[in-house]
């Protein structure tokens, strides 16, 4: 099992994406951490690739931010090379940060 940090900002005030990751596994999970929302209106989604270029939406894979959360996602029949997660701010700051664990193949990210 592999762990890693994609994000981490104190005080976010604009949108932003996280690197892609190229991984060789066959399950893997996302977790956003957002705390210290004042005011926050934003919202959260994975997108994946298999050529680190061309990016679609996961269909399961979308939240709205609203306040301090924690959302967990987890695919565990991945196929596709790379992920990345989009976080678009409308209003207000936050804490966020991203955090991805593979599983399975070789695990590396």
């Amino acid at each position: 099992m592999y762990s890693r940090t994609l994000l981490k900002v104190t005080g976010l005030a604009a949108s932003n994406t996280t690197p892609s990751v190229e991984f060789d596994a066959e399950k893997f999970s996302i977790h956003v951490v957002v705390k210290n929302s004042a005011t926050l209106n934003a919202s959260v989604k994975a997108q994946i690739s298999n050529n680190g270029t061309d990016w679609v939406d996961h269909p399961d894979f979308t939240a709205s931010l609203t306040g301090d959360t924690g959302i967990m996602w987890r695919d565990w029949a991945a196929h596709y090379r790379y992920v990345r997660v989009v976080y678009t701010r409308v209003a207000g700051t936050a804490d966020l940060e991203v955090v991805l664990v593979t599983k399975g193949g070789t695990g590396n990210v």
